[in-house]
């Protein structure tokens, strides 16, 4: 990883979402009666905070990776015309399944904004709504795992 913005938003992700993983499982000792916070609320706030972060985090490292997907599919392109006949376009199959799966990111990252942004009262959200996005982000995630096979 040799880009400086991919290098920032990644570890920038990595560390909210070790956070939020640190608090979420605050709260599930707090769910289960391990043993009960009296400040679970601010431990609940806490971790939306930190995995709204995190999720902001990796939606602008999609964005920014899909500005350089789409420019090294133009130069690609151009490079393929001056070559004519003789030019493999295997390079742009591969960065338009690239782009492919960068799109399908940033589709998630951006619904799964919608969950921690709603319990933290930025956006009114229905509980039908947050149910659907979690439905949808999910077949989104088993849509890449399983054409990463």
């Amino acid at each position: 990883m040799k880009d400086a913005i991919v290098k920032s938003t990644t570890v920038a992700k990595n560390a909210f979402m070790s956070l939020w993983l640190a608090l979420d499982t605050l709260q599930w000792i707090h769910g289960v009666g391990v043993r009960k916070f009296e400040t679970i609320k601010e431990i609940n706030d806490w971790a939306n905070r930190f995995w709204l972060a995190a999720l902001v985090a990796s939606f602008l490292g999609d964005v920014y990776k899909l500005r350089q997907n789409l420019a090294r599919a133009r130069s690609e392109r151009a490079r393929l015309r001056s070559a004519g006949e003789k030019a493999d376009p295997s390079a742009v199959k591969a960065l338009r399944s690239d782009r492919q799966m960068l799109l399908i990111a940033t589709v998630q990252d951006g619904l799964d904004m919608l969950l921690p942004a709603s319990g933290l009262g930025l956006v009114e959200v229905e509980s039908g709504i947050v149910g659907l996005v979690g439905a949808v982000t999910s077949v989104l995630a088993g849509y890449t795992f399983w054409v990463s096979l």
